[in-house]
């Protein structure tokens, strides 16, 4: 390296158009690396909301299923109990026409 630069200033060459470059390189790529973190920061943070609104609708959803589960089964149990009763009713009025 100390000899390219040597031979590059007798040549009447200075070294600083390759410094130059690579400099302009590296701060090219740190603002594409800080504006693309930068971006993947948003996505990430839109995800999170998107998730959280899904699992919130969700849950939502779930328990109006558990609730509409709850109602079958009290209006089953009400059909049952219906049912056993219009039965003890027939049975006690064929016991009452039988006698």
């Amino acid at each position: 390296m100390i000899k390219r630069c040597v031979l590059l200033a007798t040549a009447g060459e200075l070294a600083l158009p390759d410094w130059g470059e690579k400099l302009t390189m590296v701060a090219t790529l740190g603002f594409f690396l800080y504006y693309f973190m930068k971006e993947l920061r948003e996505v990430r943070n839109q995800m999170d909301s998107m998730r959280k609104e899904y699992e919130q609708k969700h849950d939502a959803m779930f328990d109006r299923v558990v609730e509409c589960e709850k109602k079958s089964t009290e209006a089953l149990n009400r059909v049952s109990d219906s049912t056993e009763r219009l039965t003890e009713a027939v049975d006690s009025l064929t016991e009452k026409l039988q006698r």
